[in-house]
């Protein structure tokens, strides 16, 4: 129902500004297609989306991408605002695609109701493959309302392929997501890099997840995350670090309550993850009601390999009564080495 493409690709579209709007796609009646979205706009600077609200999409609600007619552009400066984005029967891609960004701020959204099980979930960053001049940094996701959404990866989902650089300056703060996505936050980077690589500058605080088989996070290559004053509850799976590939630079300072089942008896398992702390963490009862289980779970074994983890910290983290002690299974692989408590 809207949409803006620059052209030429070189160019920009800019002062957008949308206010006060409805719009329906009617997906209960017309049904799911994926490449149909609500709004699309690819090349374009400053613009806003305030109040608006995205029903019923058969794609996405919104769609920031880089275009279809050749060539790479690039946005700048995207404000999402007090917008509600309501799949109506979660028969729909994602809330929000973003494919190219330097700059957005999503904040004070309602997103419900949204996202097929084999589609990411309510918010995506997530360029094309081969985009390997696709930009994605200076983020800011904060004080949204997420519940009902659907979608196989997680609630905010970033998944960068190998020729791409890994999202810059994320912040994801005060954001409540309840019985949503397999997961709060997905980080999936995938780029292999011949030299060092800089911190992704990844912050999370402040954030409520609670209800349903989640889990908090799925981190796999990423480097340099801040987690702090975070409460993930309630919840039937644990959070994942480097289950494929390694994560390095990892600070988490939250509450874990109630994390855990059968399938996955602790509240985070750690694959291959280099230093990693702990410090400020708390670990309510978590593990299976059933057989127990530990706070922090270090696996033997990553892709086939002997798992490898070094310089973990434990020091300053809260295991309260019911839950076993938070390094009980760092001995299950050898090469997990420099785990202190």
């Amino acid at each position: 129902m809207i949409y803006a493409e620059s052209d030429p690709a070189g160019s920009t579209i800019k002062g957008l500004v949308f206010r006060d709007l409805a719009l329906d796609g009617g997906v209960e009646t017309r049904g799911f297609e994926q490449f149909t979205h609500l709004a699309s706009v690819s090349g374009v600077e400053d613009v806003l989306f305030e109040r608006v609200a995205l029903v019923g999409f058969r794609g996405d609600g919104l769609y920031i991408g880089s275009g279809l007619k050749g060539g790479q552009r690039h946005n700048r400066n995207v404000r999402v605002r007090n917008c509600r984005f309501d799949g109506r029967n979660a028969d729909n891609r994602n809330g929000i695609s973003v494919l190219d960004i330097d700059g957005i701020t999503i904040e004070g959204c309602i997103f419900v109701r949204c996202s097929r099980r084999d589609m990411p979930g309510a918010i995506d960053f997530e360029p094309d493959v081969d985009s390997s001049l696709a930009v994605i940094r200076n983020i800011v996701i904060s004080n949204n309302r997420f519940r009902d959404v659907g979608g196989g990866v997680a609630t905010i989902c970033f998944h960068f392929a190998p020729k791409l650089e890994p999202p810059q300056n994320v912040r994801i703060s005060g954001n409540t997501a309840i019985d949503s996505g397999r997961a709060f936050l997905y980080m999936n980077v995938m780029q292999v890099s011949p030299g060092p690589r800089p911190d992704q500058n990844i912050h999370l605080s402040n954030n409520t997840y609670a209800g349903g088989g989640g889990s908090p996070f799925l981190l796999d290559g990423a480097k340099g995350l801040r987690f702090s004053g975070n409460r993930w509850s309630n919840l039937g799976s644990a959070a994942q670090v480097g289950a494929h590939r390694p994560v390095r630079g990892l600070r988490i300072a939250d509450t874990f309550e109630h994390v855990g089942s059968l399938v996955t008896p602790y509240a985070i398992g750690v694959a291959e993850v280099s230093a990693m702390d702990l410090a400020g963490s708390t670990f309510i009862a978590c593990g299976s009601p059933v057989i127990g289980g530990e706070d922090i779970f270090f696996r033997a074994m990553a892709n086939g390999t002997r798992a490898r983890s070094d310089h973990v910290s434990l020091a300053g983290a809260v295991s309260r009564p019911s839950s076993r002690r938070a390094a009980a299974m760092a001995a299950t692989s050898p090469l997990h080495t420099r785990i202190s408590e």
